[in-house]
This record gives C-alpha cells, structure tokens and sequence, in this order.
C-alpha cells in the first residue's frame, strides 16, 4: 500500500538525487561517479557481391572516472577520463583467426552545465552543456603481436540542450545535442602507414527517465538516436581516399538504483544494447572494394555514485 501511494504521487519536487538524469551538484558539492563497462560486440563484413568476408567478436573491458564541482547552484564543471582494454577476434572467410588487442587511456573529458531554468521557480528545468576533449594520446590501431591503443587521435566537443520535469515519483529529460569530430590520425601498425580521418557532426536525441519505487530503490530507462557522419578516409600507405557512411546509431539503456546511503551514496547495475545501422566504405577509384559492416553491442555496466560537501 505505500507503494502504491508513493508510485501515484506526481507532485513535483526540486530534490537533486544522486542517479536522477536531472541531477546537478549544488554549490560547493564535489560529485563522483566511478563506473566499471563490459561490452561484446559482434560485426560481420560483406562485399558487393553479398559475400560475408569477415566476422569480428569484440570484448571490452572499460573503467570511467567522472568529477564534477558545483562552483554555485546553477553552475557546475567536470572531468571524465576512461581506461580501455579491447580484444578483438578476426575471422577471415577462409576461417583464419587473428587477435589483436588495444589498450590504454582515451583521451580525457572536460565539461561544464549551466542550469538556465531552474524548477524551483518555474515547471520544468532546462541546462545547457558543453564538453572538450582534446588529442592528448596517440592513436594506434593494432595488429598481430602488437597492441593498439584506445585514443581517437583527434578532438572531440559536445554541446547540448537538456529539458526535464522531475515530481516524487517519477523523472522525464529529452536532450538535443551535437558532437564535433574533429579530424583523426591513427598510426596503421601492419605497415607503417596511417589513416587520416576528416571531421564530421554528429546530432542526438536522447531522452532518459527515472522512476523511484521507495525512498531508495529506483530504476531508469532511456535510449537515443544519433545521426552518424560520413567522413573520408585518407590511406597514406596506399595513398587513395574513401568514404566511409557510418550509419546511424541507437541506444537501449536500462538501470537499477539503490540509495547505500540516502542521496550520498548510490549504487547502480547497467544494461545497454546499441543498434547501429550499416557501415558503408564507398571506395571510388576501386567499386569493387566496396565493403558493408553490421554490428551490434551489449554492455553491462555496474556504477557508484556519491557526493561531498
């Protein structure tokens, strides 16, 4: 009975809880959220023929340290930074195995949100954000016997339009928002060339919500869709150019939260399953180049979050 009560209750509420899609740290508050990632990814590669010339299985391990300071109650900053490590198993059509593995820290994140409306004065809030990741590790791709790294060998920035309601029950955020590209050099260890990427945009629309059972126990739901790029690839060992259509991405994104400590310390379990849409490598010079690559990801996650004062 009083979780019925507590689930029909949609007054709305300024809380900021920890795990909530709408929580922002107040003034002087240091938050913290260290999550630990394990992703297997599956793509199989076609020529123009229909032929599958390829099928990868891809683990990964991943690690994420996320800090973030409320420098007042509206205005807040933050750094990201993740470990990686990647293991990837090649079969060719003729049934041979390659390994080839990558590891490393990819490049870090700095970020800032800004509350323009707060729900304390009117019925919804609504942030704005921003991030930089500058080109700070070198890009390797790997090969047989020697480790590539995780760094994208380029910048990347994020800007973004955050708009949510938030009543004792239940939490709805949508979210617009834009990722540059930069352009991207990666040293090809197979033969001492390297691929040179070009920049390209990629637009989202997310939406996230959270649902509060009890006073401690919560569940979120949300997905997002993102309009993928279509950059150039530039090959100095071959020297010829292609394009590669990278289709467009989805996410399914479910969590389960417990307060340890009530909106201290929080403890969540993950599960993430992204769709993407076909890879397409348009080789101009060469049509018979042509390749397509489907893929799909499961990752499950665990997190802990917490905040000082």
């Amino acid at each position: 009975m009083p979780l019925l009560a507590y689930a029909q209750d949609l007054t709305p509420i300024t809380d900021r809880i920890l795990s909530d899609p709408t929580y922002l740290p107040s003034k002087g508050q240091i938050y913290g959220e260290t999550d630990y990632d394990y992703g297997s990814t599956t793509s199989d590669a076609f020529n123009t023929s229909g032929d599958r010339t390829a099928h990868d299985r891809t683990s990964t391990d991943t690690i994420t340290q996320h800090v973030a300071y409320g420098l007042t109650d509206r205005l807040s900053f933050n750094f990201s930074i993740d470990y990686q490590a990647a293991y990837q198993h090649d079969t060719s059509a003729s049934g041979v195995l390659t390994d080839l593995n990558s590891r490393g820290f990819a490049d870090p994140t700095f970020g800032v949100a800004y509350r323009l409306i707060d729900q304390t004065d009117h019925p919804f809030t609504l942030d704005a954000k921003a991030s930089y990741a500058p080109d700070v590790f070198t890009a390797r791709d790997p090969a047989p016997g020697v480790d590539g790294t995780i760094a994208t060998g380029g910048q990347q920035a994020d800007f973004g339009l955050s708009l949510g309601h938030e009543t004792r029950f239940f939490t709805l955020q949508g979210t617009v928002s834009a990722r540059y590209v930069g352009p991207t050099d990666a040293e090809n260890q197979y033969n001492g060339g390297a691929f040179h990427t070009s920049s390209y945009w990629v637009p989202t629309l997310a939406v996230a919500s959270q649902t509060r059972l009890t006073n401690r126990i919560s569940f979120n739901v949300g997905g997002n869709y993102n309009f993928n790029g279509s950059p150039d690839v530039y090959n100095s060992f071959t020297g010829n150019t292609y394009q590669s259509n990278r289709g467009d991405y989805g996410q399914a994104i479910l969590s389960l939260n417990y307060h340890f400590i009530p909106n201290a310390l929080v403890g969540s379990l993950g599960y993430t399953h992204t769709f993407y849409g076909h890879t397409d490598n348009a080789f101009s010079y060469d049509p018979s180049l042509d390749t397509t690559v489907t893929r799909s990801t499961d990752t499950f996650g665990a997190t802990l979050r917490y905040v000082f004062r």
